[in-house]
């Protein structure tokens, strides 16, 4: 009874043992099928983390040196200003300076001519001698010399002969001087005046010309800090541009895996928004286009006006690779969203308003609402900047819309 009972169990055991394994296999199987998706969705979650962070960072960089930059320029403009200004007015000062230098010699020189003069008066001229005296000395002076007895030796020999022979008295000097004590002491006061204007003349000199150095130092060292923002600047663009553009080829490949669609020539594509054209795509006169090969300015995307916060749509399926501020604006960045779609295409939609709808990673679909019109960046007014990219290369969109 009991062998045959194991005998008859024999089979049921092996079945049972063959459905276990089969079943072990299948399970294996699917987990060694699901685990390469698992980690592939992980690394993208890690992908994404580090260009978000990094995007972050590069955009806070660059924008505190944008402001930073800004703030110089100004900053230095005004110094620039000041500094003119300070330069017209220590020439003035200089030239008040030169005027007090001048009118202080000018008192002093009439000073000295007061001093001079009030002494030439004080000096008692010798009284002239009697007749008898004079010619006692005439006739000695003629004896000893041989010279002629004849007035003008006389005169020679005694100078104030002259009294005999020409009693007019006219050419006599004056008694009393051309200026009195009074007029040398007003003239002292002048030239102590004219010191002390021309001293402070001298120190208003000084004190511009360091203020005009401070200036010249302080515009040098604004040049300096301008530069080594601008580097900064540059720096977090490059940076955030390669961060672009490594995640559009992320974003590329992540795509391909998810759709199956393949954009072609007049299909796939719709439009991103309502409104006109306001400037299409290829050679035109617009001055802050960039030229490009024969063209003097060419325009990249096509302009679409509208109204501010016009629904700006996704034209084709596609995965968000970038939202944030342009770093190849330096001057007025505008906001961007870009997308990567099947077949190597992105698309690319400018001066939108930084309401960050959608996120970096994000799978959107045609006609999905991604952002809002604006007039953000270099813009003359509200409108949608739309580019179509392969690869590295612009494409006119109406060619696929």
């Amino acid at each position: 009874m009991p062998v045959t009972a194991l005998r008859a169990n024999e089979p049921l055991g092996l079945r049972t043992r063959l459905l276990l394994g089969a079943t072990v296999v299948v399970l294996l199987g699917s987990i060694g099928a699901a685990a390469p998706p698992r980690a592939e969705a992980r690394n993208w979650t890690r992908e994404i983390s580090a260009t978000r962070a990094g995007q972050l960072y590069y955009e806070s960089v660059m924008r505190a040196a944008d402001s930073e930059v800004r703030s110089l320029k100004q900053a230095r403009t005004q110094t620039r200003r000041s500094l003119k200004a300070a330069r017209r007015t220590l020439q003035a000062a200089v030239h008040r300076r030169s005027q007090a230098r001048r009118d202080l010699r000018l008192a002093r020189t009439r000073a000295r001519l007061g001093r001079l003069s009030l002494a030439a008066a004080a000096f008692e001229t010798p009284p002239p001698p009697d007749a008898a005296t004079a010619v006692l000395s005439l006739m000695e002076a003629a004896d000893v010399d041989g010279a002629a007895s004849t007035p003008i030796a006389a005169q020679a020999a005694w100078p104030n002969l002259g009294l005999l022979i020409a009693p007019d008295s006219s050419h006599l000097p004056a008694p009393q001087a051309d200026v009195s004590v009074g007029d040398v002491v007003a003239l002292e006061r002048q030239v102590a005046k004219q010191q002390k204007k021309f001293q402070q003349a001298r120190h208003r000199t000084l004190r511009i010309s360091r203020s005009v150095r401070a200036k010249r130092n302080s515009l040098a060292a604004m040049a300096t800090r301008q530069r080594s923002a601008t580097a900064r600047r540059e720096g977090a663009e490059a940076g955030l541009a390669g961060r672009i553009l490594a995640m559009s080829d992320l974003a590329q490949r992540r795509v391909a895996k998810t759709t199956n669609v393949r954009p072609g020539l007049n299909s796939g594509f719709t439009w991103p928004a309502r409104g006109r054209i306001s400037q299409a795509y290829g050679c035109t006169g617009f001055h802050l286009n960039p030229p490009r090969g024969s063209c003097a300015h060419f325009h990249d995307g096509l302009d679409i006006a509208g109204y501010q916060g016009t629904a700006i749509r996704a034209a084709a399926v596609g995965v968000v690779s970038y939202v944030g501020w342009n770093p190849w604006d330096q001057s007025g960045r505008a906001f961007m969203i870009v997308v990567a779609h099947p077949g190597g295409y992105e698309t690319l939609y400018g001066h939108v308003l930084p309401t960050r709808q959608v996120r970096v990673g994000q799978t959107v679909h045609r006609g999905e609402v991604i952002g809002s019109m604006g007039s953000t960046g270099r813009s003359t007014g509200v409108h949608l900047h739309f580019e179509l990219r392969r690869g590295r290369t612009t494409l006119n969109p109406l060619a696929f819309l």
